[in-house]
């Protein structure tokens, strides 16, 4: 999984008022490994058979915990007042990065829910599937 020396994209004080944010809702919160800027959240609708934009937007996070899943996605939700989380499960996952529509798809196996993250650029959507799958 991704290593926690890395560098953020937000600046430093940004990422202090994050982690403090992330760390009153999430007790087990150990450290911002990486961020991106503004993602929007897509959820798989079975019954649809397709995508559906969510009333989630907002700064993604990938997360260190002190518990598991020791990995995670949080986002600070901007369209909403619930603020989401992803747990990551390294031997469960499936993720895939789709470049060529900015899409970061996040499944576990055996969970029909597979929310899909669109990023408005290709380069923060490479760098944070990059750093998951380390």
């Amino acid at each position: 999984m991704a290593s926690s020396a890395a560098t953020t994209s937000a600046a430093p004080r940004d990422d202090n008022v994050n982690a403090r944010v992330i760390g009153r809702k999430d007790p087990f919160f150990a450290e911002i490994i990486d961020s991106v800027g503004i993602v929007s959240v897509y959820n798989y609708v079975p019954s649809l058979g397709e995508y559906v934009k969510q009333p989630a937007m907002g700064p993604l996070f990938l997360i260190r915990r002190t518990k598991a899943p020791e990995y995670a996605l949080y986002m600070i939700n901007r369209s909403g007042v619930k603020n989401q989380f992803w747990g990551l499960y390294p031997t469960e996952m499936r993720i895939k990065a789709h470049d060529e529509d900015k899409l970061l798809e996040v499944a576990r196996r055996g969970e029909p829910e597979r929310p899909r993250f669109w990023f408005s650029d290709a380069t923060p959507l490479r760098r944070l599937f990059d750093r998951i799958n380390r």
